[in-house]
This record gives structure tokens, C-alpha cells and sequence, in this order.
């Protein structure tokens, strides 16, 4: 809208520009031009004792660089003569003041200076006096001459008394210009003439297209936003139901990866913790059924993930930070074990137990398996001398908690109200094994991730829940 408005408005201006142009630059028309006339006045000869006295410009318009000529006439109508006639005053505003004069043909002669000019006349005569005035090199305007005459009324007896008088008088009003400002005016008075016949229709119908242009936008926007609106909304419900279709293929696989794998390895990793803190410090004092029931659950363990890796490939979570971890948590614990057991040893030792052993039936056979009587020596060996093995129990820790709070994550909103108890620490309250190095550095970096991601998803899940 801005920008056609701007495209307007400078066409506009285009088309003023011209029509300026036109109006300035177009020929005078001599009907509606100004005449220059010449300019007459006359003193009131009752009050001059019979003298007449009228006043001549040659034009009422002159051009400032351009001259005028002012005339005076004087008449006596008296009976005596009229003696020493002369200027009291003279005032020619916009002009410079006339410094000569040349008097008419009864005082032929160079003009005389205004100073000085005196003129007699007898009864019946008439005598004028003449100048050439000068505009002044800034004047313009309109103005009027004022000039102040004196003389005597001499009578034609010596009872008549002579009588002083002055008659004043004043012609014009002249207007002094430059062709530039009378350009300048004509323009003026043209654009008047268009403007006010044209200005409000112009504006009415500038008015109009910018409305309609403004309508119409406004109908578009409407619209787009309309259809936008619709998209949008067409795309949430396909991606609302491509989801539900996706959730509805996954969560009973989840649910089964749960009830098959995870849930039983979270339990078996939690009894063998309980198991192994519950074993007394002094490893003199462990007797056979604790450290057996110690080493069932920690094969029972390996056995489980082996079965799950069998038959999954790996952890399926709804998080990936989750997945991540959980995989590098385990392949650290992984490679304690393979160094502590040996790879030969574990792998014929898990093939002595099922998924599903009973303890009493594992340890019938710990008293006739040579894997797994090795086992238990490696075991009690590793739990009471080596200080990697607290460690790797810390590992199973968060693996078990991990796993517990992921297994139920997919439920939340769904069937339960509330997410899982989050049972995960943050990075500094564990203590890991040293080895391998790079992969235990890579997991410290992905439980910092992965706990600072579950905090938040918390948060959003609690406040949803409060909304709610």
C-alpha cells in the first residue's frame, strides 16, 4: 500500500509539474491582460484662488530598469496673476527624486533644477512643467506621487489683497514591476484559476482510487490469510493424524520392548545393586549364597541385554539423548566387563543361564559349571579388590534409572497424568570409571545433555498439566 501510494503521489506531482509548467510558459491573453493607462488627477481649483493645477503619469505600469513621465499643469482662471509658483513638497515613493525639470513654453530654456523652479502666470495662461522619474534599483509595489505647491494670488487693483496659498495634489497609484514577478503573478492567477476548479475533484478521485486500491488490498490480504489459515490448519490435522497413525504402529511395539526387555533388565539391574550394597565391607565376612545371588543377577543382566540386542539391535526410546546414553553408559560397563572376564569366558557363561533362570536352578548349576564356577571367583575377585567396580555399578545405576523413566516417558498424557519419577542425577554426583577414556568423556557430555533436556521437557510437562 506505502509503495503505491508513493507511485501516486509522484505521478501527481509529475502532472503538476506540468500543468506548472504550461501555465507558466503559456502566451498573455490580451483579453484578461492588465492595460497600462495613464493616470490623471486635479487639485481643487476652488480652494487655489481660480489656479487649476492637474497632474499626468504616463502609465500606471512601469517595469523597475524602465522610466515614466510626470507632467503638471497649471491653469489661471483668476483675474490677477499668480506669482512665484513652486514646490512646498514633492514625494515620489518607489522613485528616484526628479532633480530637473523642463518647464513648458513660457520659460523656454534648460530644465531647471526642482530647487529652483519658480513659474508665473498671468490671467488666462496655462504653463506646464515635465520630468522623467526613475524607479530605484529595489522598488516594487504600488505607489502615488504627492507633490505640495506655493504661490501668490497678486490682484488687479492695489485694493485687492496679494494671498498666499498651497494646493495639494496627488496622482497614481503606479505599480513598479519586473517582467520575472509579472510572470510570476500571471502564473499565479492561472494557477488559482485551475487549482480552484480542479483541486477538489482531483483530490476526490485520488481519494477514491486510493480507497478502492486499499479495499481490493485489503480483500487479498483477507483471503491469503484465509487460505494461509486453511493451509495451516489442513497441514496440523495431516500432520496430527500422521502421527496418531505413526503412534498407533509404535506404542504397542514400545509397550512390548518394555514389558519384554527393559522393565525385567531395570529389575535385575536394581536387585543387583541392592544386592551389592548390601554386602559387608570386609569381603572375609561375604558368605557363598550372597555372592552368588550377586553374580545370578549380574549375569542375568548381561543375559538380557545380549537378548535384546539379539532380538532389537538396541534401545528404542521415544528420546534420543536418552537412546545415546543409554548405549554409551552401556558399552563403557560392557568393556570393564569383556577386560575383567574376558570375552570367551562371559560368552560361555551366558550361555549356561536362560532369559528367564531361576536362582535356585542357576545355582544347582554354579556347583558343576567350570564357566561358571570361574566366574564366581572373577567376580568376588573384582568386587573386593578391583576400584573400577563401584564405578561400574554407578554405570548401572544410571542405566537403570535411565531405563526406568524412558519406559514409561511414551504413557505420559496418554495413560498417565503425570511423566514418571526422574530419578537421574546430574554429571558431577556420579562417579565413572576412567577407561576408555574418549567414550567415558563422550557419556559425561551426553548425560549433561540428556539430564538438562529431561529437566525442560519436566517443566513444559508440568505447566501443561497446570493449564490443563
Amino acid at each position: 500500500m506505502a509503495d503505491e501510494i508513493k507511485r501516486v503521489v509522484l505521478w501527481v506531482i509529475l502532472a503538476a509539474t506540468c500543468a506548472c509548467i504550461g501555465i507558466f510558459f503559456l502566451p498573455n491573453d490580451p483579453a484578461r491582460e492588465r492595460i497600462r493607462t495613464t493616470r490623471l488627477a486635479s487639485a481643487d481649483e476652488r480652494a487655489a484662488n481660480g489656479l487649476a493645477v492637474r497632474a499626468w503619469l504616463e502609465q500606471s505600469r512601469v517595469y523597475r530598469g524602465d522610466g515614466l513621465s510626470l507632467r503638471f499643469i497649471f491653469e489661471n482662471h483668476a483675474h490677477g496673476k499668480i506669482a512665484a509658483l513652486r514646490f512646498l513638497d514633492l514625494q515620489t515613493p518607489g522613485f528616484d527624486f526628479p532633480k530637473t525639470w523642463t518647464v513648458g513654453h513660457n520659460a523656454p530654456g534648460a530644465p531647471r533644477a526642482t530647487a529652483a523652479l519658480v513659474v508665473y502666470l498671468d490671467p488666462g495662461q496655462s504653463e506646464s512643467i515635465e520630468t522623467r522619474l526613475q524607479p530605484t534599483v529595489d522598488s516594487h509595489g504600488v505607489f502615488s506621487i504627492t507633490a505640495l505647491f506655493g504661490g501668490t494670488s497678486i490682484g488687479n487693483t492695489t485694493a485687492e489683497p496679494h494671498q498666499d496659498m498651497q494646493i495639494p495634489i496627488s496622482v497614481g497609484p503606479v505599480e513598479i514591476s519586473t517582467p520575472s514577478r509579472e510572470r510570476i503573478a500571471l502564473f499565479m492567477r492561472r494557477a488559482y484559476s485551475v487549482g480552484k476548479d480542479l483541486t477538489l475533484p482531483l483530490l476526490l478521485a485520488i481519494l477514491a482510487y486510493l480507497f478502492q486500491k486499499n479495499q481490493k488490498e485489503l480483500e487479498t490480504r483477507e483471503s491469503n490469510a484465509r487460505d494461509a489459515r486453511e493451509t495451516r490448519e489442513s497441514n496440523a490435522r495431516d500432520e496430527r493424524d500422521r502421527r496418531q497413525q505413526v503412534w498407533n504402529s509404535q506404542l504397542p511395539r514400545l509397550h512390548e520392548n518394555a514389558e519384554r526387555h527393559y522393565m525385567p533388565m531395570a529389575r535385575s539391574m536394581r536387585v543387583l545393586l541392592s544386592r551389592v550394597n548390601a554386602l559387608p565391607g570386609d569381603p572375609q565376612k561375604r558368605t557363598e549364597e550372597e555372592m552368588g545371588q550377586c553374580l545370578y543377577y549380574f549375569l542375568l543382566v548381561l543375559r538380557r541385554w545380549k537378548h535384546l540386542r539379539d532380538k532389537r539391535g538396541a534401545v528404542f526410546f521415544k528420546d534420543r539423548e536418552g537412546e545415546k546414553l543409554v548405549q554409551l553408559a552401556w558399552w563403557v560397563f560392557n568393556w570393564h566387563v569383556e577386560q575383567t572376564f574376558t570375552v570367551s569366558l562371559r560368552d560361555r557363561a551366558l550361555k549356561e543361564i536362560a532369559i528367564a533362570e531361576e536362582f535356585d536352578a542357576f545355582q544347582g548349576k554354579l556347583g558343576t559349571s567350570d564357566s561358571l564356577k570361574k566366574c564366581r571367583e572373577i567376580f568376588g575377585d573384582w568386587s573386593a579388590r578391583s576400584n573400577d567396580f563401584p564405578k561400574c555399578m554407578a554405570l548401572l545405576k544410571l542405566l537403570r534409572e535411565t531405563l526406568s523413566f524412558e519406559t514409561n516417558r511414551p504413557f505420559d498424557g496418554h495413560w498417565y497424568s503425570s511423566p514418571a519419577e526422574f530419578e537421574v542425577e546430574a554429571e558431577s554426583n556420579y562417579e565413572f570409571p576412567a577407561k576408555p577414556e574418549p567414550k567415558v568423556k563422550e557419556l559425561k557430555c551426553a548425560l549433561t545433555a540428556y539430564y538438562d533436556h529431561t529437566k525442560q521437557y519436566l517443566k513444559e510437562a508440568q505447566r501443561s498439566s497446570q493449564l490443563n
